[in-house]
């Protein structure tokens, strides 16, 4: 049969197309993670297969049936390719045959190593004749020619499919040397003995196709010693000199083995147990109903953000003297809220999902990375902040903001009340959030949804509960004329944050991006006061209109002027006793064994901001980095940078703030998401 699917292969014609290329249930990409290769570089090539819903293609040792994919390189004169990688498969079974290979969606990885003599400007042409088997219950060889071209350069850059590549790198089985056996049993079948409690759930492939029956082996724990028990092939009469397996244990990194067949057992007391190689840093599954735990406590603690707290206070004091038939409207209004709040976190991450499938590397908050959006948030909390105080009002015609957030009531109004919160909470990152957001991005569309809509829902719960629970209205102070004074107070926050978002906008560009919008504000101001004044007559209704119009026409311009005095990125020098961040300066720290805490941040985090000014940002901070001789190195993620979101990727995490801690000697330490001085003392002070 394998015969017989080798010439399959050999009489089918190769498909060449533009990257991707799509053939038979499959849909195949190359990907890079550089886009400029320097002199003597090693990078990385992925492979990026997505099956049609249950299609399936095969690992290494591809089990009963089936082929392995494959690629062939044609490459320029000086380049090398290495060998094809692949992650742990799953157990596909089809009738009594089981197979060993990948559904839905896999990365295969290539290290590609360039010449030292390469000359910097030339054109790099890489090309992959790629090829597979792909099954359901019929099988079809496929093929495809899959064509990158790189540039040269006298220093390699970072590709959008870099964070891609980094997370399917560290899915991929490492090569540890344990106290193992493999040996036959009498009476027939084998025995694959670990040193050490290795968890029950643990599954076992081996590497050499028809050595074992591949159905699951038998598992035998116990205190020290792991023993699976396989039953034998009839390939095989007589045992290898030796064999290699893949260990896959729940929740932890997979990693190869090596045995020589008929060795000694490995001692089953006196000796230190054997534990699976943990997953990368920040890598190990959350699994769903954690994530979904921590999005929903992450939106809770979005409602006591600056950004979000003036609008739902407001709201949350229209429900206190609902009474009687007023109730139902106080539910309906609940219900929508929670449906705006919720669909459009699940709509902004549809677009981070659908930017990321088209290869862009991005995380939460990518929309502040744009200066145009910070400009547009800062109008919007300063027309806010003018509401507030009284200084102008909103009709209905502005989506049922403004007067409606205090007034009355609405399905629509309430919905699009809803759609606000998410907007005025988009620059806030809230403790907990991080790693259920990192964990969304790495799986399948459905479960990443399913975590913003959590996500939203825990912002919008408390409303919600308001609206529902007459009790809880109760609780809240009588409405009286307190309340105007404290509508008032409110727009001062708002204030705030339209100054910070700003300076935000300042920092990304320059002084001069301040201006256009601190002009375009005044003309923002102007457009609204003009609103409310009384026109008069004719003609001067019609003059008011064109200066209306005129006024936001400038504010318009203002805005749009940013993106003319953004310059191109470069690094934020960094104050005090911080560098900026490197990932081959840390590879050099970490190689001289000297202890590096990493903080990742951006100047639109607000999370990030306040942990700075109380815990990182001090003289005992800084005495405790000298005490221990840490170095302290920042990422500003303000604009976006390759590198940075690589380093995110790297450890689980969708945005900033990340902290993370490299010891002199031992595994990276990833910090909570709000930091205090002791905490850091603490941290910091365990170095060797």
């Amino acid at each position: 049969m394998r015969l017989a699917l080798a010439l399959m292969f050999f009489l089918m014609p190769t498909i060449s197309s533009a990257n991707p290329v799509r053939t038979d249930y499959l849909t195949s990409e190359l990907l890079a993670s550089v886009t400029s290769v320097a002199p003597g570089s090693r990078f990385e090539v992925a492979l990026k297969l997505k099956h049609d819903p249950h299609w399936h293609t095969y690992w290494l040792n591809p089990g009963d049936t089936g082929l392995p994919t494959k690629i062939k390189w044609t490459l320029p004169q000086g380049f090398s390719a290495g060998e094809l990688e692949f992650p742990a498969p799953e157990r596909i079974a089809v009738g009594e045959l089981v197979n060993f290979g990948y559904e839905g969606e896999i990365v295969l990885l290539t290290t590609i190593s360039a010449p030292q003599d390469l000359a910097v400007g030339q054109s790099i042409d890489l090309i992959a004749n790629a090829s597979w088997l792909i099954c359901l219950e019929e099988c079809i060889p496929g093929k495809a020619q899959l064509k990158l071209t790189l540039n040269a350069a006298a220093q390699a850059e970072a590709s959008a499919a870099a964070p891609l590549i980094a997370i399917a790198r560290s899915k991929l089985p490492t090569r540890e040397t344990v106290a193992a056996r493999f040996a036959a049993l009498e009476g027939g079948g084998y025995t694959l003995e670990l040193q050490g409690a290795i968890d029950a759930k643990t599954q076992v492939f081996p590497l050499t196709t028809q050595l074992l029956h591949n159905a699951p082996p038998q598992s035998d724990p116990s205190a020290s010693m792991h023993r699976f028990v396989f039953k034998q092939s009839d390939e095989f009469e007589t045992l290898p000199a030796s064999a290699e397996f893949l260990i896959v244990p729940p929740g932890a990194r997979p990693y190869l083995v090596k045995v020589d067949t008929g060795a000694p057992p490995p001692p089953s007391t006196g000796a230190a147990p054997l534990k699976a190689p943990p997953l990368q840093q920040g890598q190990a599954s959350l699994g769903l109903l954690t994530a979904l735990a921590l999005a929903l406590l992450g939106g809770l603690i979005l409602n006591l953000m600056p950004c979000v707290f003036p609008v739902l206070s407001l709201k949350a004091l229209s429900f206190a003297n609902l009474q009687g038939g007023e109730r139902r409207a106080a539910v309906i209004d609940g219900l929508a809220y929670t449906a705006g709040v919720v669909l459009s976190f699940v709509a902004l991450a549809g677009v981070l999902l659908a930017l990321r499938a088209a290869g862009q590397a991005i995380g939460w908050g990518f929309q502040l990375q744009t200066p145009v959006i910070n400009g547009a948030l800062a109008y919007l909390f300063f027309a806010m902040g003018l509401s507030l105080v009284g200084a102008v009002s909103f009709g209905s015609s502005i989506m049922g903001v403004g007067q409606t957030l205090t007034e009355g009531h609405g399905a629509r109004a309430a919905f699009f009340t809803g759609v606000l919160a998410c907007v005025v909470a988009s620059p806030c990152t809230a403790p907990f959030m991080g790693s259920a957001l990192g964990y969304a991005v790495t799986q399948p569309a459905p479960l990443a949804l399913l975590v913003f809509a959590t996500l939203g829902f825990g912002l919008a719960l408390p409303m919600l509960a308001l609206s529902l629970l007459p009790r809880l209205s109760a609780l809240l102070p009588r409405p009286g004329a307190w309340m105007v004074v404290f509508k008032q107070v409110l727009a001062f926050p708002l204030f705030l944050t339209a100054i910070w978002l700003i300076w935000v906008v300042g920092r990304q560009g320059s002084v001069d991006s301040m201006s256009w919008l601190l002009i375009g504000a005044v003309a923002l101001a102007f457009a609204l006061w003009l609103k409310d004044v009384s026109p008069g007559g004719g003609l001067l209704r019609v003059t008011r209109a064109s200066a209306i119009a005129t006024a936001l026409l400038v504010a318009a311009a203002c805005l749009w002027a940013v993106t003319g005095v953004i310059a191109p990125q470069a690094q934020a020098q960094t104050p005090g006793a911080s560098e900026a961040y490197s990932a081959a300066r840390l590879q050099t720290l970490r190689q001289e064994k000297t202890p590096v805490l990493i903080n990742m941040t951006a100047d639109w985090c607000l999370t990030c901001k306040v942990n700075e000014r109380l815990a990182l940002d001090s003289d005992r901070f800084r005495s405790v980095l000298a005490q221990n001789r840490v170095v302290y190195m920042k990422g500003d993620w303000t604009h976006y940078d390759a590198e940075i979101t690589k380093f995110l990727a790297q450890y689980g995490r969708n945005g900033v703030p990340l902290y993370v801690y490299f010891p002199a000697s031992g595994e990276p330490q990833v910090l909570p998401q709000v930091l205090t001085p002791q905490l850091i003392a603490d941290t910091l002070g365990a170095a060797p």
